[in-house]
């Protein structure tokens, strides 16, 4: 996998994401004493990742993070800072109307099915 997340091609960008993903599912079934001595490339490579703005790898990394922070626990405070800046950068990507989400929430909309694709701008407002 640390082949494929070091690529920096467009059309190999699906495979940065999956690769990205993959070491995610992989950490989790192999615990925090299998994977974190060998995590930290990986997790450097996911960070590099981020900054290449392809919306299916930040979604990958996004899972891999939190599939990361699931095994580490405490041992993931060091990765905070960057963590959360990332976090951070993609909640700011979308352009949502507050206001409009406001509204929809207050007008009885709050309790859509998380499988219902077009109230997914709703979704994005309660986060």
């Amino acid at each position: 996998m640390k082949s494929f997340m070091v690529l920096t091609n467009d059309e190999d960008l699906r495979s940065y994401a999956r690769a990205t993903e993959l070491v995610g599912v992989v950490a989790m079934s192999v615990g925090k004493v299998g994977m974190e001595p060998i995590l930290p490339p990986y997790i450097e490579d996911a960070i590099s990742g981020f900054r290449l703005e392809y919306s299916e790898l930040r979604e990958y990394t996004h899972g891999f993070f939190s599939n990361v922070a699931d095994i580490l626990v405490d041992s993931f405070a060091q990765y905070l800072p960057h963590v959360v800046r990332l976090a951070f950068s993609s909640c700011n990507l979308d352009e949502v109307d507050i206001d409009e989400c406001d509204n929809e929430i207050a007008n009885g909309f709050g309790g859509v099915s998380s499988d219902d694709e077009a109230h997914d701008e709703l979704r994005m407002c309660r986060y």
